[in-house]
């Protein structure tokens, strides 16, 4: 079993991979495009949204209520 923070992204053939990927929301860095290779797959809304609400969970944002 992964930890909480590590969220699966499934191989469908929309998404393009050749087998189930990770992404760890507790290890975000910023990288330079030009170190980008090949693309090896492209993310669905679906899962893009549950990184980043991960990603929101593992830094403590929470959002502010309107009033």
């Amino acid at each position: 079993m992964k930890a909480q923070w590590v969220v699966p992204i499934t191989r469908t053939e929309r998404n393009g991979l050749r087998e189930t990927s990770w992404a760890d929301a507790s290890q975000v860095k910023s990288v330079s495009g030009k170190r980008f290779g090949n693309r090896i797959g492209k993310l669905e809304r679906q899962a893009l949204e549950e990184i980043v609400e991960m990603i929101a969970h593992c830094v403590g944002y929470r959002p502010r209520r309107r009033t």
